[in-house]
């Protein structure tokens, strides 16, 4: 179950997977398969977002992050690769790098012109992530006002009383853990 119901995919890169060790085998051959890819063609960011996906569904952050930067290195704009780039930095108990990364996602949501219900979730839970609850509540609500036909009410009402409650650790770890 997703808050935005049309961009299941894009969240799900965020979730959690708990893997049995037959689905991890299966993951590691289809990394290998996805990194053959990437040496054809080296600027397939599709292909350094999918490895950043597995990599981190089994438990392996490390090289989430090194192909999280190689995305960057492609496409050094992608609000949502610079946001998890931050979530990153704050498992990695680097705050400072964190907070560079939530400032700069904020910083590419504000100068946009025109914002999807997914970039407003985002640019909400950026807001959470730098301990700014009311923004953070006013994008929530924003996203209830102006798009309503593709929410989750249930999974929104939760987020606010997560956000409310300030339970930023408790979001944080269930991320990466």
């Amino acid at each position: 179950m997703v808050l935005i119901k049309s961009s299941q995919d894009t969240l799900e890169t965020f979730g959690y997977v708990p893997l049995t060790r037959e689905d991890t085998i299966k993951y590691m051959k289809a990394i290998k398969l996805v990194k053959e890819a990437i040496k054809l063609d080296p600027k397939f960011i599709g292909g350094y977002k999918t490895l950043t996906s597995m990599y981190r569904n089994i438990d392996s952050i490390k090289k989430t992050l090194e192909y999280t930067n190689n995305i960057l290195v492609l496409n050094p704009r992608d609000t949502l690769t610079i946001l998890y780039k931050g979530l990153l930095m704050d498992y990695f108990n680097k705050h400072d790098s964190a907070v560079y990364y939530y400032k700069k996602t904020l910083n590419l949501y504000l100068n946009k012109k025109s914002l999807t219900s997914l970039d407003r979730l985002n640019k909400s839970f950026t807001y959470y992530l730098m301990y700014d609850n009311n923004n953070a509540m006013k994008e929530l609500n924003i996203i209830e006002e102006k798009f309503p036909q593709e929410i989750n009410i249930k999974l929104l009402n939760e987020m606010k009383k997560n956000f409310k409650n300030n339970n930023r650790e408790k979001i944080l770890n269930e991320l990466f853990h």
